[in-house]
């Protein structure tokens, strides 16, 4: 297990460390017949801090991008996120990222088959806030098209919850209450690969695959039940790990803004 641990951590970091080492490529410009010497970012991917020489000062552009992801195979599930990069040099970004996702899923159970008599309602509520940072070395690419590798950290917590209404989730069950709710949170590492071509001057679409490693850990769940006006009683159910290694972030396709 240790040794699968520490390739996935060289596999992610390697890549980029070697962007680290590449010259950054200067262009000469002309200004009041004086040449100076002007880092110029790859147009596509100039979203992020950039330093250009104008007369006699320096001004820095703070690139930030706002981006709505959604699964290639299921487009209803959209990932809101709030995506931020900064270019250290030429080729070489930082970027972190914010997201925040919920799902909630309501079921009804009915006392009979044909939906008459009693009703009992199910109602499962999974919520995360997530993080990530992380390092992307950009290659050449053209006008519009700015690919990339990198490495990044991921983190997130949040909760699970399952709320029971005169059912045990599978038969009507009157005056019958039930609460569970358990914490999870989760940490990954991956190097990544990706692309981001802009269609519009401020306005691209993108593409990211990640392989590494994920953990996401189930906290002990507390179950309270209520039967009628009962005093409730509490219960508590042991936790889980899950670890994953392979690909992660697939079929993800990203939209973006420039700002």
């Amino acid at each position: 297990m240790k040794r699968k641990k520490l390739s996935v951590i060289l596999f992610a970091i390697v890549p980029v460390c070697l962007f680290a080492q590449i010259p950054e490529l200067s262009v000469g410009k002309k200004i009041d017949s004086v040449v100076v010497e002007e880092i110029e970012p790859n147009p596509a991917a100039d979203i992020s801090l950039v330093t250009r020489v104008e007369g006699n000062s320096k001004k820095n552009k703070f690139g930030l991008t706002m981006e709505g992801r959604f699964n290639a195979l299921r487009p209803s599930e959209t990932i809101p996120a709030l995506r931020i990069r900064l270019f250290a040099k030429k080729n070489l970004a930082i970027r972190g990222m914010l997201s925040y996702t919920r799902d909630r899923e309501l079921k009804d159970i009915y006392e009979n088959p044909d939906g008459t008599g009693g009703r009992g309602e199910q109602e499962k509520i999974s919520q995360m806030f997530s993080g990530a940072i992380g390092l992307e070395g950009h290659f050449t690419g053209t006008e519009k098209l700015s690919p990339y590798i990198g490495s990044e950290l991921g983190f997130g917590f949040g909760s699970n919850q399952d709320l029971l209404s005169n059912t045990d989730s599978v038969n009507f069950i009157a005056g019958n209450s039930v609460k569970k709710k358990a914490p999870i949170s989760s940490i990954s590492l991956s190097a990544v690969a990706g692309f981001d071509y802009y269609i519009f001057k401020n306005v691209y679409v993108g593409y990211e695959l990640g392989f590494g490693f994920s953990r996401i850990t189930k906290a002990e769940e507390t179950v309270t039940t209520t039967v009628g006006t009962n005093t409730p009683i509490e219960t508590f159910t042991p936790g889980n790990v899950n670890d994953t290694y392979g690909i992660i972030n697939y079929n993800q396709v990203r939209i973006g803004w420039k700002f």
